[in-house]
């Protein structure tokens, strides 16, 4: 004992581990590094082995903190709705529209009279577009898949808004040319027209914001809305939420006198207190000759739209097809390149 460390010398120990203590010292004097150590030699030995490891996983908990913090605390990805169902005519970004198509944000669909198409997400978010329809989905964001904020316009036309959060997050609006829509969580319809405003609320609730005044209004289930230069709001009616019940009658327009125009004509009659029947009957064939003096100018403005809107899709479809041309160009020359070097390396 006094050899291996003098001042151990006045501890006592055991004969087993006098005699554990000598062997070890043989075996590393002797130079038995391969010998299994034991003794004190083999507590030096497995404290080591703990001191490594516990290194190693430091460094692995560092570089995975390191990674985590460069990466962000939230993985983003761009999301895309689904065409599930649409008529003849339906076109997305100009382009004649597919059933099954994935719509991405940036992506305007436009409708035709008489048509209907529906985008859907998950089982979370169903919109249903609904005769002359001009929509686009301007953001389309998905955080951690349990996080969506998305951001649509509805600049002429009609639609039905059914969305519900369930286990995600939904944080959306539409926005008309008068109002902003925040909805929250629900199901209603929305339509704009000749920058007029209206929502029927069926289920949930909604916040309504005039973009001019910056005046905002809660509208709750069983509760209806026209936004023009103010806010009207009036409960709903029996036959109002049968609109939500017959896609088909809503686009054949069985339900044309609940919606615009002929709900806001109604709203002006009454706010001028005009009861008469006979003079609603004279002011209803004034309106009615007043339209039709003013369809011919409303047709052709119609008309400059929809060329308007064709000369940009047809634009539009120029440049992809340009870029797709200098694409294979570059391809080509590519190919011809890779295979003049494969030749000159052959002989």
């Amino acid at each position: 004992m006094a050899a291996i460390a003098p001042r151990y010398q006045s501890l006592k120990a055991s004969n087993d581990l006098q005699e554990r203590i000598m062997r070890s010292w043989r075996e590393i004097r002797n130079g038995d590094v391969n010998a299994e150590p034991n003794g004190i030699r083999s507590l030096l030995v497995k404290h080591r082995r703990t001191a490594i490891a516990s290194a190693a996983f430091a460094v692995a908990g560092i570089i995975l903190i390191v990674t985590i913090f460069m990466q962000g605390p939230l993985e983003t990805r761009r999301g895309s709705m689904v065409m599930n169902r649409m008529d003849a005519g339906v076109t997305v970004n100009g382009i004649p529209a597919r059933n099954g198509e994935a719509v991405y944000d940036a992506s305007m669909i436009r409708l035709p009279e008489m048509a209907i198409a529906q985008l859907v997400y998950d089982d979370t978010i169903k919109i249903t577009l609904i005769n002359n329809n001009d929509f686009s989905i301007d953001n389309f964001i998905i955080e951690k898949a349990l996080n969506v904020k998305l951001g649509l316009t509805l600049r002429d036309g009609m639609l039905l808004s059914a969305i519900h959060g369930r286990q995600t997050t939904i944080k959306y609006e539409y926005r008309t040319p008068n109002a902003r829509i925040e909805p929250l969580g629900t199901e209603f319809l929305l339509q704009t027209e000749d920058g007029v405003t209206l929502v029927i609320m069926k289920e949930g609730a909604i916040k309504v914001t005039h973009i001019r005044s910056g005046k905002s209004e809660t509208v709750p289930s069983g509760r209806k809305c026209i936004i023009s230069d103010s806010f009207a709001c009036m409960p709903t009616t029996k036959e109002d939420m049968k609109i939500f019940d017959d896609l088909d009658k809503l686009r054949n327009g069985s339900y044309a006198h609940l919606l615009l125009p002929a709900i806001y004509d109604l709203k002006v009659r009454a706010k001028t207190g005009n009861r008469d029947t006979g003079d609603i009957g004279k002011e209803k064939n004034n309106k009615k000759n007043d339209i039709q003096n003013e369809g011919e100018d409303t047709r052709n403005d119609t008309i400059e739209k929809q060329n308007s809107r064709v000369d940009r899709d047809r634009e539009r479809m120029q440049q992809r097809m340009e870029q797709k041309k200098m694409q294979m160009n570059e391809m080509r020359r590519n190919n011809k390149t890779n295979m003049n070097q494969q030749m000159r390396r052959g002989r």
